[in-house]
């Protein structure tokens, strides 16, 4: 698992300072045809507006949420789809830890969605405000509920 190092020099933000939007994209395609039908292939955009630090946050993210779902790290009798839901909360809480354990850095903020196809399903998972849609040849449906907020940090969501 790759290490989140956040340049200790950057200091919290002050009013007016404009900040640098960054985003990171991972995927986990198996090799195997075997391994595809088990797990399908997962796709996951992290971005966050903070900086240098958020281009490393967003890198951590991407790559954790990957490692996470593919590896036997995440109990392999859980449903693909609680797979997916614990490897971004587990990514997105680092993440969370990491603001609270240094509160005289500038906190760090990353929005998260994952698309994962499995069994000619699509199973999406957000973390934030990004919305997630589907484009069906000249047709584009939201998959987010529009302008409502979640209960949970992360949805899990499939049409």
């Amino acid at each position: 698992m790759e290490e989140l190092v956040i340049n200790p020099e950057e200091k919290a933000v002050t009013a007016g300072q404009s900040s640098q939007q960054t985003a990171e994209v991972a995927r986990y395609v198996p090799s195997t045809v075997a391994e595809v039908a088990r797990k399908g292939q997962l796709f996951v955009q992290a971005e966050g507006v903070t900086g240098t630090s958020a281009a490393v946050a967003c890198r951590y993210v991407s790559r954790s949420i990957v490692h996470s779902y593919a590896s036997k790290a995440i109990s392999p009798s859980l449903t693909v789809q609680e797979r997916l839901a614990t490897a971004v909360k587990q990514a997105t809480h680092d993440l969370y830890l990491r603001n609270n354990t240094h509160p005289e850095r500038r906190p760090v903020s990353v929005t998260t969605t994952a698309a994962l196809i499995h069994n000619n399903t699509l199973i999406a998972a957000g973390c934030g405000d990004d919305r997630i849609y589907v484009v069906w040849d000249q047709d584009i449906e939201s998959l987010t509920p529009g302008g409502e907020e979640s209960d949970s940090p992360v949805r899990v969501l499939s049409p």
